[in-house]
Formats: structure tokens, sequence, C-alpha cells
């Protein structure tokens, strides 16, 4: 009884609460450890005890979370997926839709107002004009070179010479590529300012090339070479082609579209996107959430399992330690 009350551990604090934590059980086998005669194979022994004793408690819920995890990251990674998918198949779908005007709802080129009949009829004719004029341009340029092939085959000549109405028509029909309204205004203002600069480059440098009213004829300029700026007054000269066809043509449609009547109402399938992604992203957000719920009580079982190891190899040592004392206290 006595030695029972020496190897008690001393009243502090610290002490008292690890002996609320501990069970008798634990205590118990601490006791039974003190006169193992291998001081480092008893502690190891506490701290197996110790483990299979946090693991009896709470073995169950850190096998489950274990066996659990692996799922659970691939229920994210499937939830992952599936949201990502959506998304790009709605970032793929226009927002709206254009539908067409029905036979009632469409209004015939005579019910036009005589200006907008006068804007259309010109603005065609003159983007006619310009895209021939720039066409006819590249064609002159081309033979003033006095290129072989060209001249054996002037068919070749003509065909590159259609390349300039052809860009034209393209950058007249990019709007339609476009997703929203906002950027179709913006475009087509881009074209009318690109036209604009190029118009005034354009009567700049015709200017320096021919003068009006001078009807003085040089013999020493005609067999000088070309000069930087016919080259840039060429160049200069196609581009203002270029922009102002597609410039005219975008004023032709702008008006035509006045009378179209063509409604833009929301596209179906992007809302049923809308709600898929909603959805997906609902269960995404819940697997997420299990996932770094299980993540968490995994490291919370972990770091409670370390505690209470630790606390029980402590306890031992320092009953151990005492135990040590007392024994050469009485062996005297």
């Amino acid at each position: 009884m006595k030695m029972n009350t020496l190897i008690q551990p001393e009243r502090n604090g610290h002490v008292e609460e690890i002996r609320e934590i501990s069970p008798p059980s634990d205590e118990t086998f601490i006791r039974l450890m003190l006169a193992y005669p291998d001081r480092d194979e008893a502690i190891r022994r506490v701290t197996e005890h110790a483990t299979q004793k946090f693991d009896s408690i709470h073995g169950s819920e850190r096998e489950v979370l274990q066996q659990e995890a692996p799922y659970r990251d691939q229920r994210v990674a499937e939830t992952r997926d599936e949201l990502h998918t959506l998304e790009e198949q709605r970032r793929a779908t226009p927002p709206y839709v254009i539908v067409p005007p029905s036979d009632k709802q469409h209004r015939s080129f005579a019910q036009w107002t005589l200006k907008d009949q006068a804007t259309l009829s010109s603005s065609l004719i003159f983007m006619m004009i310009v895209l021939a004029a720039g066409a006819g341009n590249c064609y002159s340029a081309i033979q003033a070179e006095a290129i072989p092939i060209f001249l054996e085959q002037p068919i070749l000549a003509m065909l590159l010479s259609c390349l300039l109405p052809s860009l034209s028509i393209a950058m007249h029909s990019l709007p339609e590529l476009l997703q929203n309204d906002r950027q179709r205004q913006q475009y087509n203002q881009l074209i009318a300012t690109l036209m604009f600069v190029f118009a005034m480059i354009w009567a700049w440098l015709f200017a320096l090339q021919f003068q009006i009213g001078d009807d003085t004829l040089s013999v020493a300029t005609l067999n000088e070479p070309t000069g930087q700026t016919a080259v840039w007054y060429t160049a200069v000269q196609l581009l203002t082609e270029l922009f102002a066809g597609a410039f005219l043509a975008l004023v032709a449609t702008h008006t035509h579209r006045r009378y179209s009547q063509d409604t833009t109402v929301p596209n179906q399938e992007a809302g049923k996107l809308d709600l898929l992604i909603a959805q997906a992203r609902a269960r995404y957000d819940a697997a997420l959430a299990r996932q770094r719920a299980s993540w968490g009580r995994s490291a919370q079982l972990n770091a409670m399992h370390g505690l209470y190891v630790n606390e029980q190899v402590a306890k031992f040592v320092a009953a151990r330690s005492r135990y040590e004392e007392l024994s050469r206290m009485t062996s005297y």
C-alpha cells in the first residue's frame, strides 16, 4: 500500500488534467509496466497500448474515413469535370438568337422611306464602284510590273486582284460571328474609324503625288525610279478602297435591318445549360465540402491520436522515474 502511494503522480494541474483524460485501464497498465526490466520495451508497449486504446474508441471512424477517401476524391473529380464540360458548352452557346420575321411582318422596298431607299441604293452602287476600282487598281499595278507569268496569263492577275473585294466582303461579314450587339457596334465603329483615317492619309498622299492645276511636265522625272511616296500612296489607296467598301456594305446592312424586323430572343438552349450548370455546381460544392470535412476530421483524429499517445508515454516515463528513484532509496 505504501508503494502504491509513492508511485502516484504528483498532484499538480497538469497531472490532474491527464488523469481526467486517461481511462482507469490506462493507469492500471502503466502501473503494471513500471517494474518491466527493459525501459525501452516498456515504452514501446505503453505506446502500443495507447494506440490500441485510442483505436478502440475512434478506430472505426478512422477506418471509414480512410476507406471512403478515394470515393470522395473520385466524386469531386467527376463533378468538377461535369461542371467544366457544361461551362464550355455554355461559352460556345450564344445567349440570344435572331428570329427572322414572318411574311406579315416583312415590309417591301416600296414601303421604305425615300431617304432609306436612297441610302441603300447609293451604298450598294458606290460599294460596287469602289470594289471594282480597287480590283482594277490591283490589276493595273500587277501588270505594270511586267512580270512574265502575269503577262502570259492575265487571268492570274485578275484572280489575284479579286482578293481585295473578297477581303472587303469578309470584313463586312465578320460581325455576324460576334456574340452580342455591343461587340458588333464596336466593330462597326472600328471600321468607320479606319476608313476615315485611311481616307485622310490618302488625300494627303494624293496631293503629294498629283497636283491639281499644275500643268508643268518635268522630263527629268520621267525616267526616275519609283519613290517611297508612290509606294505609300499605292498601299493607302488599296486600304482605303478596302475599308470604304466594307463600310458601305455595313451602311447598307444597317439600313436594311430597320425594315427586316428580326427579333432577338433568349436562347432556350443557353437557359437549359445555365440550369444544368447551377445543379452541377451545387453537386460539386457539396462533394467538395464533404471531401474537405473528411480531410479535416482525419487530421483532427491524427492529432488527437498523437496527443493521447504522447500523454500516456509521458505519464509512464514520469512514473517510471519515480519508481526507479524509490527503488534506489529502499535498496540501501
